[in-house]
């Protein structure tokens, strides 16, 4: 009997220490799959609310794209998504900036004419960061925005270094957004990200409410889409 209960606490004891020995690994792959392709979300102040606008960048507008897609696509991509806590603050910096851009395409033809004045409501906020772990030095960063209008609302995706808007959706919750969209031409706005447009494949539908473009620039690869409904005009990559 004193035979038997010796191995059982031999055998209890070398239990014990595999447990204790595989427990970082599985403590490390456990983390590691929170980490790859998954939103980490956290509050931060609004004292990180800055534009940096005299940053020097090792890598274009169409490679700075391209790391977002690879984030939310590949296996190695990390995205940090932070929840900027605004409250009842003012953002008037980041709302001139973004009325800054935002006059920029329009005077290009790239976005509908709408103005941005004083009368809006901040929906949300957040500050994302995207980076492929194998190369973690080539991130970019964005700022993930919805302002809400009396008669329409705007969700912009917009770079915190540069102050280049990458993406934008205008949206109405009435049966029709109140200006004309029937004339935008979204290769105007794949000028205003400095890509040449003799670089660019697309596809539209006959009507011009709906198309793909597709920008292949020295094994640089991003793709944007754009809709035109009555009560909702996007131009996005993807």
């Amino acid at each position: 009997m004193s035979k038997t209960n010796q191995i059982i606490k031999v055998m209890i004891l070398l239990i014990v220490l595999f447990i204790i020995a595989i427990s970082p690994i599985w403590i490390t792959k456990l983390n590691n799959e929170r980490l790859f392709n998954k939103y980490n979300i956290k509050k931060i102040s609004k004292e990180s609310l800055k534009i940096e606008h005299e940053s020097i960048f090792d890598y274009n507008t169409l490679e700075r794209i391209q790391t977002i897609v690879k984030a939310q696509t590949e296996k190695t991509g990390v995205i940090t998504r932070q929840e900027i806590d605004i409250k009842n603050e003012r953002i008037s910096n980041l709302i001139d900036i973004i009325k800054e851009q935002i006059l920029t395409v329009q005077k290009m033809n790239g976005l509908p004419e709408f103005d941005i004045d004083e009368d809006y409501t901040t929906i949300y906020l957040y500050k994302a960061t995207f980076m492929d772990s194998v190369n973690p030095n080539t991130s970019t960063s964005v700022w993930e925005i919805t302002i809400s209008y009396p008669e329409f609302g705007i969700s912009v995706t917009i770079d915190t270094e540069t102050s280049v808007i990458y993406q934008i959706s205008i949206y109405s919750t009435e049966d029709k957004l109140p200006f004309d969209t029937s004339k935008i031409s979204p290769i105007a706005f794949l000028e205003y990200l400095e890509i040449d447009s003799k670089e660019v494949a697309f596809k539209q539908n006959e009507d011009n409410t709906k198309g793909f473009y597709y920008v292949n620039i020295n094994n640089l690869n991003v793709k944007y889409t754009f809709i035109k409904r009555p009560n909702y005009f996007m131009i996005a990559f993807y």
